[in-house]
């Protein structure tokens, strides 16, 4: 969700082209007929092409209710959240309100993944990933809304060698947690390495 939040704060984009709005009409038709079809996953990729290409309200909805069954609850809890906030700057209080009917259907059906960083392992640098996208800190040990299934948790850090665990989040409502372990120190830079790099030190200031 403050993802999603940040990317509407964001400055204007450049205006849609006829080439990209055309585009994104094609996208939007495909996708309702994969939705027809019961094809979602296919139907939501092609929805978020569309949203890409040409930004509005009504396919955002359509983005929503199609992550709602693809089973992606969280991802669509937090689209239905966006495309509120956008109806209501809008002035269009309708879809405002529906919006908002379908992300408080979804809340109580979320899953929720805690990622637990105790205190003594939250070395310099450290960053936690699910699926790949940052978590910030603050998130750190809360319970977060994730979609169901295969999830990824990798913790980084400088010098350090990469933890990652593959767990399966149950359908919501549901609640888990998973704790980073202690991050292995990493291989030191071998002799000739470090000496290469001090010759290009003691040459650049040279120059």
């Amino acid at each position: 969700v403050v993802l999603l939040l940040l990317l509407g704060a964001s400055p204007a984009v450049a205006e849609t082209t006829a080439s990209q709005r055309a585009s994104a009409e094609a996208l939007f038709q495909q996708a309702t007929q994969l939705m027809d079809e019961k094809r979602y996953a296919e139907a939501c990729e092609k929805l978020a092409g569309s949203q890409d290409l040409d930004p509005a309200l009504g396919t955002m909805l359509y983005l929503a209710d199609c992550y709602e069954h693809a089973g992606r609850s969280a991802s669509a809890w937090a689209l239905f959240h966006e495309a509120a906030d956008t109806a209501q700057r809008a002035g269009q209080l309708d879809r405002q309100r529906i919006a908002l009917e379908r992300a408080t259907s979804l809340e109580e059906r979320l899953s929720k993944l805690e990622v637990r960083v105790p205190a003594a392992r939250q070395v310099a640098g450290l960053e936690v990933l699910i699926n790949g996208a940052l978590v910030p800190r603050a998130s750190w040990n809360t319970g977060l809304p994730v979609d169901p299934g295969p999830t990824r948790i990798e913790a980084r850090a400088p010098g350090k060698k990469s933890w990652t665990v593959t767990l399966a989040v149950a359908e919501g409502p549901s609640s888990q947690a998973v704790e980073v372990q202690k991050l292995a120190d990493g291989p030191r830079p071998k002799a000739s390495a470090l000496a290469a790099r001090s010759e290009a030190a003691r040459g650049g200031s040279a120059q």
